[in-house]
């Protein structure tokens, strides 16, 4: 995988626009990458209070993440939607974590399969409630005619 530098894709994350940097992870497959953590706290508060209004109609009672990228938006919905808690999900062993709450995963911007954890103590916060996940990475792909197409799948 590397970062094409010179080469940015240029979108809109809510009202927001934004440049974001053209990733190549196989000779087939580029993406624009948003890495939310690196945005800026303004960047962060408007993306997560548009993305509640969007949310709201389906009345989430919590925002689940997953870390590091989404945390900053899941921070600002929960705090746009009144929620004053949050769950973050981790891809990297914790050891509070065990792997009694762990579900494997791929992503296409990690080499190798991964496991998702949930801290136990946290599964009551989640449990028979109507959760929101929000994970901060937008997916764009060659189109096959020289432009990219947008994939939030």
């Amino acid at each position: 995988m590397s970062t094409t530098t010179d080469r940015t894709y240029p979108t809109m994350v809510g009202s927001q626009a934004v440049e974001l940097p053209l990733v190549s992870l196989n000779d087939d497959l580029t993406i624009a990458l948003l890495i939310c953590v690196d945005m800026g706290v303004a960047f962060a508060e408007t993306a997560g209070r548009e993305l509640a209004e969007l949310m709201r109609p389906a009345q989430p009672e919590i925002v689940v993440s997953v870390a590091t990228m989404g945390i900053p938006i899941a921070i600002e919905a929960s705090r746009a939607l009144g929620l004053d808690d949050y769950v973050i999900l981790h891809k990297t062993p914790k050891i509070h974590l065990g792997e009694g709450w762990a579900e494997p995963v791929y992503s296409i911007t990690t080499d190798k399969p991964q496991r998702l954890r949930m801290d136990p103590a946290r599964v009551q916060a989640v449990r028979g409630k109507r959760v929101a996940v929000v994970d901060a990475m937008p997916l764009f792909h060659p189109d096959g005619q020289g432009g990219l197409v947008e994939d939030w799948g």
